[in-house]
């Protein structure tokens, strides 16, 4: 008997060793095949616009990328708004959307914005994807937590697309990836 509960315990302990963060629990199927959502309120990630919190939310239910991005922002000592806004692209394929380099450090909170073309379609929440990348790049990098560092940051990590607009091989596959979750889960 008390091999059968010391194998038991040591089983149960593997499986919550195991067990995805809160953040991103996947659904048992929600109604429409989708396995992906996020039960949690979000506190670092904050939407000002109500397009772009639409588009978010969708993301959300339909792409396991976009919740494994949040989930590790929100993890994070990092505060991220995605404003409402609107762009012209460097090309008609690019993506509608920016994250600012400006940065505030409030205690020890760094705040990023965002700015995301408000349109209700999944070109939005691709974008919502890649430029929560970035976002989740600067958090990850202590030493930026101002405009310059910033721009040290993406000098180094990646490369320049124009003056001033700095792109990343990690941010463009999360945009990517998130829309290949996307056309899987209509």
């Amino acid at each position: 008997m008390t091999r059968a509960i010391t194998c038991g315990a040591a089983v149960l302990g593997v499986l919550l060793s195991i067990a995805p963060a809160s953040y991103a629990k996947p659904a048992k199927t929600n109604p429409t095949g989708c396995t992906a959502y996020m039960n949690e309120p979000l506190t670092h990630v904050r939407v000002l616009d109500p397009t772009v919190r639409a588009a978010l939310y969708d993301g959300l239910r339909r792409s396991q990328t976009l919740v494994e991005i949040v989930a590790r922002i929100e993890a994070m000592d990092g505060i991220v708004y995605l404003l409402g806004g609107s762009f012209r692209p460097m090309n008609r394929n690019s993506l509608r959307g920016a994250m600012s380099h400006e940065i505030t450090v409030a205690m020890s909170t760094r705040i990023l914005k965002a700015i995301i073309e408000p349109r209700a379609n999944d070109s939005t929440i691709g974008t919502i994807g890649h430029e929560l990348w970035h976002a989740l790049e600067v958090l990850q990098a202590p030493e930026a937590v101002d405009t310059a560092s910033v721009e040290r940051l993406y000098t180094r990590i990646g490369f320049k697309a124009q003056s001033g607009v700095y792109e990343t091989d990690g941010a463009a596959d999360a945009g990517y990836r998130v829309l290949r979750d996307l056309k899987r889960c209509e």
